[in-house]
């Protein structure tokens, strides 16, 4: 009969030495002798645990630190340090990942404009008027039109009709004076 090679299975974790008790040892006395029975654990060395027994296997991938604390190697990893390294990032590179994303938010929302922050793309309309309308703040755009007296408008106004009731006025006025 050919022996069957097992396949091993490779853990890693975040704690160097962890241990898993999977049967607790525990102590009887029987007839004033006291007898110990050893429990049985799972021992983690350096990060790492390595098993060929599916039920091992098994009883891993069930705790609920799975995913969280512990992760399964992959077959195709090489380099278990550096996948352990990936894998558990200490608390001050995620922090610097996290301050680094957050710096760049704000860089980004620093360009943001009025024109972008005061209403959709797909609402935009020429802008080949040259009264700027498109980059003020629905604010502005409202005191405009209280200002030039555009009628029509009050505070639930969107921007575009906002911009469009504007430059109907003004072309309303522009109309009258010529």
């Amino acid at each position: 009969m050919a022996e069957k090679k097992e396949k091993v299975v490779r853990f890693i974790s975040r704690y160097l030495s962890l241990r898993i008790i999977t049967k607790a040892g525990f102590s009887r006395e029987v007839d004033g002798q006291r007898s110990s029975t050893a429990g049985e654990s799972i021992q983690f060395e350096q990060g790492v645990f390595e098993t060929s027994d599916p039920e091992v296997v098994k009883y891993v991938e069930a705790r609920p630190e799975f995913g969280k604390h512990i992760q399964r190697v992959p077959d195709n990893v090489e380099n278990l340090t550096k996948e352990q390294a990936e894998q558990f990032q200490s608390l001050e590179a995620r922090e610097a990942a996290v301050a680094a994303r957050e710096a760049a938010l704000e860089g980004k929302e620093g360009q943001v404009t009025a024109n972008e922050a005061g209403r959709n793309e797909d609402d935009e309309e020429d802008e080949d008027e040259g009264d700027d309308l498109e980059t003020k703040t629905k604010a502005e755009l409202q005191a405009i039109a209280e200002e030039e007296e555009v009628e029509g408008t009050n505070s639930r106004t969107k921007v575009p009709d906002l911009i469009e009731a504007i430059r109907a006025a003004r072309t309303d006025t522009a109309a009258f004076t010529d």
